[in-house]
């Protein structure tokens, strides 16, 4: 989700000249950021009813309450509160806002479990299109790869519900058969 995307001369994303030349191939921070969860944790979430779930809302409300305040404030971070689960949202968000060094314009409604729902219908929706962002990545460094003259593969290595970063790139490097044992020609 770091990547860098063509900021300064060696970009990260995209690497490959193929995916370079695909037109609307850029991807937004928050594409990227979306790729790194899995939809068979978030799955598990919904069927416990995690308290994770109300805590992902307070988050959301948290950015409008900050947009609010201050409009060019966007993504600032907010380091995870502990126990925000057994808070209020007005709890959560004073102490949120303390954080980044802002304090509320005015009262803070609670959050609604209609807000809640309509926040895990926006990430469930956005999570069906993580594999894809991810894909597109995982490919463009496998073509980038093979560009270079590496065979390579992309492996699933484990479930992914342990985590959305479940499939390793595996490349080799070619080593010319005259030196297979590190001898040079001739030697």
């Amino acid at each position: 989700m770091k990547l860098s995307t063509g900021e300064g001369t060696q970009p990260g994303y995209p690497l490959s000249n193929w995916v370079a030349a695909l037109p609307g191939h850029q991807l937004s921070y928050k594409a990227r950021e979306g790729a790194c969860h899995a939809m068979e944790d978030y799955l598990l979430r919904l069927e416990h009813d995690s308290p994770s779930l109300k805590t992902h809302c307070f988050r959301a409300r948290l950015e409008t309450v900050i947009r609010a305040i201050d409009p060019t404030k966007k993504c600032l971070g907010v380091q995870a509160i502990p126990k925000s689960h057994e808070m209020t949202f007005e709890q959560y968000a004073r102490q949120g806002l303390e954080r980044v060094g802002m304090s509320p314009s005015g009262p803070l409604e609670p959050a609604s479990l209609a807000q809640q729902r309509r926040v895990v219908v926006f990430f469930s929706l956005a999570l069906l299109l993580a594999p894809l962002v991810e894909t597109l990545i995982l490919l463009d460094q496998m073509i980038y790869l093979q560009e270079q003259g590496f065979p390579c593969e992309l492996v699933p290595l484990f479930n992914p519900a342990l985590s959305a970063r479940n499939l390793v790139l595996v490349a080799a490097k070619r080593v010319p058969p005259s030196d297979l044992w590190g001898l040079a020609a001739g030697d």
